[in-house]
């Protein structure tokens, strides 16, 4: 039993560190004063460490700020963190939103986060001067954010286990595999929140990942 406890705390450690290297990558891709510290604040070390042992009570462990909230707001908050590393790639954003939208109940940190990882994996995966399509839905009672590029795309036999915690993508030795973690965050987050996160993905069409949180009434 003592083995086993020991592996399992191995385990949890070696989540605690991967996903605070994710933060950090984070905080050194941001330029917007003031944006560094918001995402290093998205945990403090007990919260990041009880999420990492039972995600599934991750709305009762995670202080959610639910609140109404601007989905263009949102939306702007996370491109102007992603504007560095696109600039980099010559990357154009085609964005689509319509002019007026419902407010919506999110965590406005947690959710811009989601939308940032989501936009940092599109400009990983695509190629230099490259398209990103982005995209916010009405759509009955959700707002639901898009992210779509063009890249490499997932082969079907992958798809279900991308949110699942450490799973990682085989890579063609082009691109850096991450942790393993941040997706599966991602959907703790929104579905923490009530919402649904998803991707569509064709190999060699590139990417579309969406999630969906409740308007506001």
């Amino acid at each position: 039993m003592r083995l086993l406890i020991d592996r399992d705390s191995l385990q949890q450690n070696k989540s605690i560190i991967a996903f605070k290297e994710l933060l950090e990558k984070e905080k050194q891709n941001i330029t917007e004063p003031g944006e560094k510290e918001a995402v290093l604040q998205l945990f403090n070390p007990l919260e990041l460490f009880l999420a990492t042992r039972n995600s599934a009570q991750l709305a009762h462990i995670i202080k959610l700020n639910v609140i109404q909230s601007d989905a263009l707001e949102i939306l702007d908050y996370a491109l102007n963190a992603v504007k560095l590393q696109a600039q980099q790639k010559e990357i154009t954003f085609n964005i689509d939103v319509p002019q007026q939208l419902p407010m919506l109940w999110a965590d406005q940190e947690k959710t811009a986060w989601v939308l940032i990882n989501f936009l940092n994996n599109a400009i990983r995966y695509s190629g230099a001067h490259s398209k990103i399509d982005i995209g916010v839905i009405l759509n009955e009672q959700w707002i639901t954010f898009k992210v779509k590029d063009y890249g490499k795309g997932i082969a079907e036999q992958y798809k279900n286990d991308l949110f699942k915690r450490y799973f990682q993508v085989p890579t063609d030795g082009q691109h850096k595999s991450g942790s393993g973690l941040s997706l599966s965050i991602s959907k703790d987050f929104i579905e923490a929140q009530q919402g649904k996160i998803w991707v569509e993905s064709e190999l060699g069409e590139g990417n579309c990942f969406s999630f969906s949180l409740p308007i506001a009434k």
